[in-house]
């Protein structure tokens, strides 16, 4: 499989301005672009997917906002992982290659050992929840951010994650 190399596209507020920075995009060479949240955005998805495909070019990624599925309330984490399902959705509508979740918690602050552990945990538990949906589909995702976990300082990180199995992209 050969590399594929992109830009991140910023004008997906403005259609006229989103396809022609696909033109460009494309113009300049690029197999493709990355784009932030679509639903933050007044493009519809047919849009945006057309978009992409009359210009020849792959979606690499769609990186979406954060939701909190580190939260220790299991109602909150459970908003998180219908929030994320619905990116999924998304994703596989726009014939994206890759879906990035932001995982943790931006406000929340694991001091001690156990919670980072805990944190961890659920870093895990909830993206696995999520994928289900993707094994057949040649979606990949990627998690980024750790809510306050350190991973290479935390030594419950590599145990879990090990534990969590294989890749799912």
């Amino acid at each position: 499989m050969r590399n594929k190399w992109g830009l991140v596209s910023y004008f997906m507020h403005n259609r006229e301005y989103f396809l022609k920075e696909l033109q460009q995009i494309k113009k300049l060479g690029f197999d493709g672009a990355e784009i932030i949240d679509p639903r933050k955005f007044t493009l519809s998805l047919s849009e945006i997917r057309m978009g992409f495909k009359d210009n020849g070019l792959s979606l690499l990624q769609i990186h979406l906002d954060y939701c909190n599925m580190a939260d220790p309330d299991p109602g909150e984490r459970s908003k998180a992982v219908d929030w994320y399902k619905k990116r999924v959705e998304y994703a596989l509508k726009l014939e994206a290659e890759e879906l990035l979740f932001h995982v943790g918690g931006q406000n929340m602050f694991f001091m001690t050992g156990e919670e980072m552990k805990e944190a961890a945990q659920r870093n895990i538990e909830c993206p696995r929840e999520i994928v289900k949906e993707t094994r057949e589909t040649g979606l990949r995702i990627s998690l980024e951010n750790g809510g306050g976990v350190k991973y290479h300082q935390c030594p419950h990180a590599r145990k879990t994650l090990d534990a969590a199995g294989k890749r799912t992209g």
